[in-house]
């Protein structure tokens, strides 16, 4: 799913070049990010019935059959609701995914966007390619031939799901500080999952808009992708030593200078900026999973998340057009800025209170003792 993810700019384009109008686009990726947050919201409803294999398997092969059928029917209205359906299909992969994510949160989501951005990478080389040399229809088979080389590995999940089995429930718990919990992390989610995708969405059109080539914004973007690659090994390697607070600070004043910097007319400047966005946006998403997963480690929080996550992110391009149009790019990427930093304040309040959760419970359990 992370493929077809990185890879949407690539496909939007072979779409375009076929003749299919702005809107049909714009609902194609909607229908895409939409489906993928139904699928994540409604993994933990399947897992219950079957378990995470199944899941997983069941995704997976949704997601097969939907591509498959797409290289069928050149109709707008059937290709968008094909792509519903394979987002389905693989949200429900992905919530399973994240209902094992909690046993090493870092790492284990380092490794998928490392995954994601390197599929990414070949994707976006390989689709132009794919669909010079056959048809717009090879595309949407070879993304269904990826969703089966990777069915296999659903034999490693689990056979049976758990319901919630990690802190040991305590009085502490059943105060309004757990019930607040959560949705901090949920705000904060949504926030930075916002900010995220309307500025990726509308990072070749801000390149464009300050005087640049199509060819240098396209070679920039290529070039930047590697640093996500590079974010994404340096947090497998680090795992937990680098999710903390101060990590998240850092990334986040980073990334709105990032932002900033990105509407230059300088070329160097624009690749410079956008390679140093992937870079933070990396880190702070592998930092951010593990701080949530780490102050309320239970499965089913872990597969909202990323519900949350793909639901926001459906809105982001959405809102983005709207202040474009009515403010421009300057005003875009400064209320950009702000939902990053105020992404990361929610989620530091979400760490502290955490903390401050996880202290109380010990001095309870340390008074029970005497």
């Amino acid at each position: 799913m992370g493929l077809v993810n990185f890879a949407m700019p690539a496909i939007v384009m072979v779409l375009a070049d076929l003749g299919f109008k702005p809107s049909t686009l714009g609902a194609f990726s909607s229908a895409d990010t939409l489906g993928f947050a139904a699928g994540g919201l409604a993994a933990i409803a399947v897992m219950r019935y079957v378990s995470p294999r199944v899941t997983v398997a069941m995704g997976l092969a949704l997601l097969f059959a939907a591509d498959l059928a797409s290289a069928s029917f050149s109709a707008s209205s059937i290709l968008v609701t094909l792509r519903s359906l394979g987002a389905f299909g693989g949200g429900l992969a992905m919530g399973a995914c994240a209902y094992v994510y909690g046993l090493d949160p870092e790492r284990n989501t380092a490794a998928a966007v490392l995954s994601s951005y390197g599929l990414g990478v070949i994707a976006m080389t390989a689709i132009p390619a794919i669909v010079w040399r056959w048809d717009w229809h090879a595309m949407f088979i070879g993304l269904a031939l990826t969703a089966i080389a990777v069915l296999g590995f659903s034999r490693y999940f689990p056979s049976s799901y758990r319901s919630e089995t990690t802190q040991k429930q305590s009085p502490s718990r059943t105060s309004s500080v757990p019930r607040v919990l959560p949705w901090l992390g949920f705000g904060a989610t949504a926030l930075f999952a916002v900010a995220l995708s309307s500025f990726w969405t509308y990072l070749g059109r801000i390149g464009s808009a300050s005087g640049l080539g199509e060819q240098t914004v396209s070679r920039s973007l290529s070039f930047a992708a590697s640093f996500g690659l590079l974010a994404a090994g340096l947090m497998i390697l680090a795992g937990k030593r680098l999710a903390t607070k101060l990590t998240i600070a850092l990334c986040a004043i980073i990334t709105a200078a990032a932002v900033a910097a990105a509407h230059s007319p300088v070329p160097w400047v624009f690749a410079a900026s956008i390679s140093v966005f992937n870079f933070s946006t990396a880190i702070y998403v592998v930092a951010a999973f593990g701080l949530l997963m780490r102050r309320a480690p239970t499965e089913r929080f872990a597969v909202q998340i990323v519900g949350v996550n793909a639901a926001a992110a459906a809105l982001g391009p959405a809102l983005g057009g709207v202040l474009i149009e009515s403010y421009g790019f300057g005003v875009f990427q400064l209320l950009v800025m702000v939902v990053f930093i105020l992404a990361a304040a929610l989620l530091w309040r979400y760490s502290s209170m955490g903390r401050e959760l996880v202290s109380i419970e010990s001095q309870q359990s340390v008074a029970g003792l005497v």
